[in-house]
């Protein structure tokens, strides 16, 4: 038996050594772990910020706060990498739900009107009457189309404070 000093060595020692000198074997051998369970490596994580999630907040805030530029380089592409998913889970966030269920029915009859306002044929933008950013749902009785000089002016009012703006500048 290995000995430090007067007292044996214990296992963590041993081990702690072993990768010290086999440094390179060691990172390998992970590397090839790592790739044939990819589930598992999921699992592991999940169970370590579980168990760990205060500090592990306190060092991502951390790192966020003494390297901003990387930081946001990290967030962007991820954005860019998940932009499908993140745009529908920001609507589906001020939508205040999780799916955005209309049938394809009331989709064409909504399509087919013409603009709300003013009656233009032409350039149709689908409108929230309640804005989403106003807490409107997006749902079939919440929908209308305006053309586009319409809805760009309409911008996140609601249709009645848009209305009515537009009367007193008339």
């Amino acid at each position: 038996m290995k000995r430090i000093g007067d007292r044996p060595m214990t296992p963590a020692e041993r081990q702690r050594r072993y990768r010290e000198r086999h440094a390179e074997r060691v990172k390998e051998s992970q590397q090839r772990w790592l790739e044939a369970n990819p589930e598992r490596r999921k699992e592991v994580a999940r169970n370590f910020y579980q168990r760990n999630k205060k500090s592990e907040n306190a060092r991502a805030m951390k790192w966020r706060a003494e390297n901003p530029d990387a930081a946001r380089r990290h967030r962007m592409d991820s954005h860019y990498r998940n932009y499908e998913s993140d745009i529908l889970r920001m609507a589906a966030r001020r939508a205040k739900t999780k799916a955005f269920v209309i049938a394809d029915k009331d989709a064409r009859r909504i399509m087919s009107q013409p603009c709300a306002e003013c009656g233009a044929g032409e350039d149709l933008h689908l409108d929230h009457i309640v804005p989403l950013s106003r807490g409107g749902l997006h749902s079939v009785g919440n929908l209308q189309m305006l053309c586009q000089r319409c809805n760009l002016s309409k911008n996140s009012q609601l249709t009645v404070e848009w209305r009515a703006k537009r009367l007193v500048a008339a």
